[in-house]
Protein backbone atom coordinates (compact mmCIF):
# COMPACT_ATOMS: atom_id res chain seq x y z
CA UNK A 1 0.00 0.00 0.00
CA UNK A 2 1.30 3.38 -0.58
CA UNK A 3 -0.58 4.99 2.62
CA UNK A 4 -3.84 5.85 0.79
CA UNK A 5 -6.90 4.47 2.22
CA UNK A 6 -8.93 2.71 0.36
CA UNK A 7 -12.69 2.97 0.69
CA UNK A 8 -14.59 -0.43 -0.26
CA UNK A 9 -18.43 -0.57 -0.06
CA UNK A 10 -20.11 -3.56 0.92
CA UNK A 11 -21.41 -4.12 -2.48
CA UNK A 12 -17.61 -4.15 -3.81
CA UNK A 13 -16.93 -7.05 -1.21
CA UNK A 14 -20.18 -8.51 -2.17
CA UNK A 15 -19.23 -8.64 -5.84
CA UNK A 16 -15.56 -10.13 -5.21
CA UNK A 17 -17.55 -13.31 -3.60
CA UNK A 18 -19.59 -13.63 -5.81
CA UNK A 19 -16.72 -13.86 -8.79
CA UNK A 20 -14.72 -15.55 -6.64
CA UNK A 21 -17.29 -18.41 -5.78
CA UNK A 22 -18.60 -19.61 -2.54
CA UNK A 23 -14.91 -19.61 -0.46
CA UNK A 24 -13.16 -17.28 1.10
CA UNK A 25 -9.66 -16.56 -0.05
CA UNK A 26 -8.51 -15.10 3.59
CA UNK A 27 -9.86 -18.70 5.53
CA UNK A 28 -6.70 -20.19 6.73
CA UNK A 29 -8.18 -23.01 7.52
CA UNK A 30 -9.53 -24.17 3.93
CA UNK A 31 -7.05 -22.15 1.89
CA UNK A 32 -5.40 -24.04 -0.93
CA UNK A 33 -1.44 -24.02 -0.56
CA UNK A 34 -0.88 -25.61 -4.38
CA UNK A 35 -4.23 -24.78 -6.25
CA UNK A 36 -4.43 -27.27 -8.96
CA UNK A 37 -3.26 -26.52 -12.32
CA UNK A 38 -5.69 -25.77 -15.52
CA UNK A 39 -3.73 -27.91 -17.73
CA UNK A 40 -5.79 -31.34 -17.12
CA UNK A 41 -4.01 -33.21 -19.33
CA UNK A 42 -1.53 -36.29 -18.88
CA UNK A 43 2.01 -35.16 -20.30
CA UNK A 44 2.58 -38.44 -23.00
CA UNK A 45 5.58 -40.54 -22.82
CA UNK A 46 7.98 -41.66 -25.30
CA UNK A 47 6.24 -44.79 -26.43
CA UNK A 48 2.78 -42.93 -25.86
CA UNK A 49 1.79 -44.83 -22.91
CA UNK A 50 1.99 -42.62 -19.86
CA UNK A 51 4.21 -44.16 -17.00
CA UNK A 52 3.05 -41.79 -14.30
CA UNK A 53 0.54 -39.51 -13.47
CA UNK A 54 -0.02 -36.64 -10.49
CA UNK A 55 -1.88 -36.92 -7.62
CA UNK A 56 -2.66 -34.91 -4.91
CA UNK A 57 -2.45 -35.89 -1.46
CA UNK A 58 -4.79 -34.33 1.52
CA UNK A 59 -2.68 -31.22 1.79
CA UNK A 60 -3.62 -30.90 -1.98
CA UNK A 61 0.80 -30.77 -2.87
CA UNK A 62 1.97 -32.79 -6.23
CA UNK A 63 3.37 -36.00 -5.37
CA UNK A 64 3.96 -38.38 -8.38
CA UNK A 65 2.46 -42.30 -8.41
CA UNK A 66 4.49 -44.82 -10.85
CA UNK A 67 2.12 -47.23 -12.11
CA UNK A 68 3.18 -50.97 -13.45
CA UNK A 69 3.64 -51.16 -17.14
CA UNK A 70 1.95 -53.98 -18.31
CA UNK A 71 4.39 -55.79 -19.44
CA UNK A 72 7.82 -56.69 -17.07
CA UNK A 73 10.82 -55.83 -18.69
CA UNK A 74 13.28 -58.45 -18.69
CA UNK A 75 16.39 -57.41 -16.93
CA UNK A 76 19.00 -59.70 -18.96
CA UNK A 77 18.32 -60.78 -21.87
CA UNK A 78 18.57 -64.11 -23.07
CA UNK A 79 21.38 -64.20 -26.17
CA UNK A 80 23.35 -61.48 -23.48
CA UNK A 81 23.69 -64.35 -21.05
CA UNK A 82 27.31 -65.30 -20.32
CA UNK A 83 28.92 -68.01 -19.12
CA UNK A 84 31.11 -68.54 -15.80
CA UNK A 85 33.92 -69.14 -17.56
CA UNK A 86 33.69 -65.90 -19.99
CA UNK A 87 33.04 -63.37 -17.18
CA UNK A 88 35.88 -64.78 -14.99
CA UNK A 89 37.73 -64.18 -18.04
CA UNK A 90 36.69 -60.54 -18.54
CA UNK A 91 37.10 -59.67 -15.15
CA UNK A 92 40.60 -61.11 -15.51
CA UNK A 93 41.19 -59.02 -18.52
CA UNK A 94 39.75 -55.90 -16.54
CA UNK A 95 42.10 -56.22 -13.23
CA UNK A 96 45.15 -56.93 -15.98
CA UNK A 97 44.25 -53.44 -17.89
CA UNK A 98 44.09 -51.84 -14.53
CA UNK A 99 47.29 -53.30 -13.21
CA UNK A 100 48.81 -52.05 -16.83
CA UNK A 101 47.53 -48.33 -16.46
CA UNK A 102 48.78 -48.44 -12.52
CA UNK A 103 51.88 -49.14 -13.50
CA UNK A 104 52.15 -47.16 -16.46
CA UNK A 105 50.86 -43.80 -14.50
CA UNK A 106 53.17 -44.68 -11.28
CA UNK A 107 55.96 -44.75 -13.51
CA UNK A 108 54.75 -41.16 -15.29
CA UNK A 109 54.28 -39.53 -11.61
CA UNK A 110 57.93 -40.63 -10.14
CA UNK A 111 59.14 -38.32 -12.80
CA UNK A 112 56.54 -35.91 -12.97
CA UNK A 113 56.30 -34.90 -9.12
CA UNK A 114 59.63 -36.62 -7.64
CA UNK A 115 62.18 -34.56 -9.87
CA UNK A 116 64.09 -34.02 -6.73
CA UNK A 117 64.88 -37.32 -6.12
CA UNK A 118 66.18 -37.73 -9.61
CA UNK A 119 68.41 -34.38 -8.61
CA UNK A 120 69.25 -35.37 -5.59
CA UNK A 121 70.63 -38.90 -6.61
CA UNK A 122 72.64 -37.16 -9.59
CA UNK A 123 74.66 -34.88 -7.27
CA UNK A 124 75.32 -37.88 -4.44
CA UNK A 125 76.81 -39.19 -7.67
CA UNK A 126 78.77 -36.20 -8.86
CA UNK A 127 79.87 -36.19 -5.20
CA UNK A 128 81.11 -39.68 -4.64
CA UNK A 129 83.25 -39.10 -8.25
CA UNK A 130 84.72 -35.45 -6.50
CA UNK A 131 85.77 -37.25 -3.33
CA UNK A 132 87.74 -40.00 -4.86
CA UNK A 133 89.53 -37.53 -7.14
CA UNK A 134 90.18 -35.57 -3.65
CA UNK A 135 91.45 -38.64 -2.48
CA UNK A 136 93.99 -39.39 -5.58
CA UNK A 137 95.26 -35.57 -5.58
CA UNK A 138 95.69 -36.29 -1.84
CA UNK A 139 97.95 -39.40 -1.98
CA UNK A 140 99.80 -38.24 -4.90
CA UNK A 141 100.38 -35.27 -2.95
CA UNK A 142 101.35 -37.06 0.45
CA UNK A 143 103.75 -39.07 -2.09
CA UNK A 144 105.53 -35.87 -3.81
CA UNK A 145 106.40 -34.63 -0.51
CA UNK A 146 109.06 -37.30 0.09
CA UNK A 147 110.85 -36.42 -2.44
CA UNK A 148 113.47 -33.62 -3.42
CA UNK A 149 112.47 -30.24 -2.80
CA UNK A 150 115.14 -28.84 -5.29
CA UNK A 151 115.97 -30.14 -9.12
CA UNK A 152 119.56 -29.60 -8.19
CA UNK A 153 119.31 -31.95 -5.28
CA UNK A 154 121.09 -34.72 -6.14
CA UNK A 155 124.21 -32.68 -8.35
CA UNK A 156 126.92 -32.35 -6.62
CA UNK A 157 128.26 -29.43 -5.23
CA UNK A 158 130.57 -27.43 -7.11
CA UNK A 159 134.66 -26.75 -6.27
CA UNK A 160 134.52 -22.99 -6.20
CA UNK A 161 131.65 -22.68 -3.89
CA UNK A 162 134.10 -21.16 -1.43
CA UNK A 163 134.90 -18.30 -3.69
Amino acid sequence: MDGHILNISKEDIADIITMNGSRNFLDTQTRVEDPPSIDKTKAPSIDGQSEFRGVLNQKRKRKPRWEYTETPTPTVADEASYSKAKIDEMVAEIYRAIRTSDDYHSKRLDDVYYPFDNSISWFTTCIDDRKQNIAMIQKQHAVGAGRSKSIAANAQTSTDADI
